[in-house]
């Protein structure tokens, strides 16, 4: 009994730290409604921000205003 806990805590352990590793570079998934437009040399979008340095893949952007 001892030895399968022991193995359940091992794989539960490992299991956490390949998610980690695994993690995809780039952020997918999300509507983002907020300020994506160009800006300065230098300074980044509110997409940027919210993603840490990590690159994003742009598949479509939904425009909300009539101005567009």
């Amino acid at each position: 009994m001892r030895n399968l806990l022991e193995l359940c805590l091992f794989v539960l352990c490992a299991s956490v730290a390949i998610s980690q590793t695994m993690d995809s570079p780039y952020l997918y998934g999300i509507h983002w409604y907020a300020n994506t437009d160009g800006i300065a040399i230098g300074q980044s979008t509110d997409v940027e921000d919210m993603t840490a340095g990590r690159g994003i893949w742009v598949l479509d952007i939904a425009l909300t205003d009539e101005n567009a």
